[in-house]
């Protein structure tokens, strides 16, 4: 069992990767409407974004699985509260 520094690390590190990784599904899934212009589109080609994704996504799964072996529950109340917010973002 962790203790209480830790797991509010692990909390922390869990909820800044959750953040991150919906950032970037957002920034794929808008990839065409940044357009040619080279200050909105960046040089790096967009399969590298999915790959990176891909890590993001596997590292995410590494850490919910250590969240279950150390029994901490909270990372449903993250993974609920950003949901949410999409849900109400996608309703306006």
């Amino acid at each position: 069992m962790m203790n209480e520094k830790a797991k509010d690390r692990f909390l922390k590190e869990y909820e800044d990767l959750f953040k991150r990784i919906l950032e970037l599904d957002a920034y794929i899934a808008n990839w065409d409407d940044l357009g040619e212009d080279f200050e909105e589109r960046p040089s790096t080609p967009i399969e590298l974004f999915h790959l990176q994704a891909q890590a993001m996504y596997q590292y995410q799964g590494i850490l919910e699985w250590r969240a279950k072996i150390e029994g901490i529950t909270e990372i449903y109340d993250i993974q609920r509260k950003y949901i949410a917010d999409l849900a109400k973002t996608a309703v306006e």
